[in-house]
This record gives C-alpha cells, structure tokens and sequence, in this order.
C-alpha cells in the first residue's frame, strides 16, 4: 500500500470503516498510524441493503454516543474456551487478514484480542487458515479469540463441524479463552469493533466490553 500517505492520515485523521475485503486497509492502517479504525456496515454493503435495528442502534451507539462498556449480543454467544482476555482489538476477515502476511502491514498480535469472520468457508479451509496464524506465531501471542457469524458455512446444515470447532482443534495446546459472538459478519447484523482498540472478552459470561474512548 505504497500510494497511502501513513504521515497524512496519522495528522489528519477520518472515520475508516468497512467489513470483509476492507479488513486489509482497516488493520494496516491502525499498525502503520497507531489509529483506531472501524469493523461495521460500510454504506453501500451495509446501511444499502435493508439495514437491521441492531445495525442502526450499534452505529448510532458508537459514533455518537461514543459507547464505552458492554456491547449487547445480537445473535446466539457460546463459550467455546473458558477465560478472560484483554488487549487491542485486531482481526476481521480471515482470508483478508492473511493477505498481509509477509509484509510490513501485517500487524503485530503481541497481547491482542484476535476477532474473525469469513463467507463462504469450508472447515477445510478454516484448518489451513488457522494453520498459517499458528505457523507465523499469531496464536502464541493473543489473549482471546472471538468468532462472528460466518456466512455460508454456519448456515450450512451439511456441516459437520464449525470455525470454532476447528479453531479449538488445531489450539488444543494453547489456553486463551475463545467466544462465539454472532454480533458481526456477512449478511448479518453488525456491531462496530474498534481495531486497535482496548477490548476485553470473558467467555464465561459471554461479554465483550470497548474500554477506551475510541472516537473524539
């Protein structure tokens, strides 16, 4: 991303906000400028195809109330491993994120909250996905993982195992607690995640918690 003006952005900063694709630009501009970006309804993906309450309500809740606390459920939450994880928020699309391996965008993981959603993923593909982070030390450095609503595979019936189920897999010898959030996602309704942000997780009481002021 040579033609982004790192120095620019970093003085005069705007509202980046986006899903799916945009997972890039939203985590490689939060390492390059230390900002806070945005994972939520993008106007036209988002707020242009018949937009949810929750949708409205999250939006509404972090760029004019500036929300911080608790972020209500809008789907089912599950605890896949028990814990309490706290850090910077990173993540987004799976396939997304990995395209900034092996670059200088790439982020670094080192005490982060680890969020994920993908569309159209097989559980095959989630393994060799998560193969990659665990090869490249991502999961070695996280506190927690929370895993959004994934489209295509979740609404699945033929599934015989999910994201998390393979995620728990193939981290069987790690410890960070791990929480299924179906707050945000493909075709879905979307809360607004600060990446970059200071989050908190517990996946026994299934909350997620914003514990910074993340717009001014």
């Amino acid at each position: 991303m040579p033609y982004l003006d790192w120095q620019s952005i970093r003085a005069h900063p705007k509202v980046f906000l986006g899903i799916s694709d945009i997972t890039v630009l939203l985590n490689a501009i939060s390492y390059k400028t230390g900002l806070i970006t945005f994972h939520g309804n993008d106007v036209m993906w988002g707020f242009g195809r018949n937009p949810t309450l929750y949708d409205e309500l999250e939006f509404r809740a972090c760029f004019i109330a500036g929300r911080i606390g608790e972020i209500p459920a809008s789907g089912e939450r599950r605890t896949i491993r028990s814990g309490v994880g706290q850090g910077k928020l990173l993540g987004g699309n799976l396939n997304c994120l990995l395209k900034l391996t092996s670059t200088t965008y790439f982020p670094d993981f080192t005490g982060a909250l680890l969020f994920l959603e993908a569309l159209g993923i097989t559980p095959e593909g989630c393994d060799y996905l998560f193969q990659q982070l665990k090869q490249i030390g991502v999961f070695d450095q996280i506190r927690g993982v929370l895993i959004g609503y994934i489209d295509g595979l979740q609404n699945d019936e033929q599934a015989v195992m999910q994201m998390e189920d393979v995620l728990l897999h193939v981290t069987a010898e790690d410890s960070f607690p791990i929480l299924k959030a179906d707050d945000f996602g493909h075709n879905w309704p979307n809360t607004v995640l600060p990446v970059g942000g200071e989050m908190r997780m517990d996946a026994d009481r299934q909350t997620i918690e914003i514990l910074e002021n993340c717009v001014q």
